[in-house]
């Protein structure tokens, strides 16, 4: 699309950066049209940037806890991963996605919102790992108590509620169970995931809330 990069190419703070993705757009090259969903983190508008319509996302930056998970998100979406593929069938999306998801691993990065609505198609139909608002570096978790984790409750609470992230129906048991993520608890979470592309069944649809999680918890003490 050729979108000239601003410099210098830095956020407000100087924290995020990037040589080849704008971080900065001329108000002139895009508009904002009427909001098409809403979300507890941010609204997503109708828009057209260069005249190419697309949506936006604009997040809901309500508290400074808010705006420094803003500024996160947004040094994860710096790093780039450059994938030709022309064609994409399932098994391409399934792989590429993989190779997403071990590229975060490998930075220390655990997603913790791994799920369909968060991997997106191009033109090409090749997928892209997105949402990145829950996202942490895995060093960050050391710092947490595991046992301030394990006794805090039910997930009204406000530790367990801060720390137990994520979609139910794609969550792994083990956070049920009020472990930390992990890369696995992601992995977990792709599978579900890949299940759904392939069958096209979302999983759990046929029970309430209350029982998805009763029977996610039960099928890992079996598997135990």
């Amino acid at each position: 699309m050729g979108i000239q990069i601003l410099e210098p190419n830095t956020c407000i703070r100087g924290c995020c950066s990037s040589p080849s993705i704008p971080l900065h757009l001329p108000p002139s090259s895009y508009t904002l049209l009427s909001p098409i969903a809403r979300g507890a983190e941010s609204v997503v508008f109708e828009g057209t940037l260069d005249g190419m319509k697309l949506a936006v996302k604009k997040p809901i930056l309500s508290t400074s806890e808010d705006i420094n998970k803003f500024h996160k998100e947004l040094q994860l979406l710096c790093y780039q991963i450059v994938i030709n593929t022309p064609q994409c069938d399932v098994k391409q999306i399934e792989g590429l996605t993989a190779k997403a998801l071990q590229y975060l691993h490998n930075l220390g990065i655990v997603h913790r919102d791994v799920k369909p609505a968060n991997i997106l198609l191009d033109k090409n139909l090749s997928p892209h790992l997105t949402h990145f608002g829950l996202a942490e570096y895995k060093n960050d978790f050391t710092r947490v108590s595991i046992e301030n984790w394990k006794s805090s409750g039910k997930p009204t609470g406000g530790f367990h509620k801060k720390n137990m992230v994520g979609t139910l129906i794609y969550m792994a048991p083990e956070v049920l169970k009020k472990d930390l993520h992990t890369e696995k608890s992601d992995v977990y979470s792709f599978s579900v995931s890949i299940n759904e592309l392939l069958t096209g069944v979302v999983p759990y649809t046929d029970l309430r809330a209350e029982a998805q999680q009763q029977t996610i918890g039960r099928a890992s003490r079996r598997s135990d």
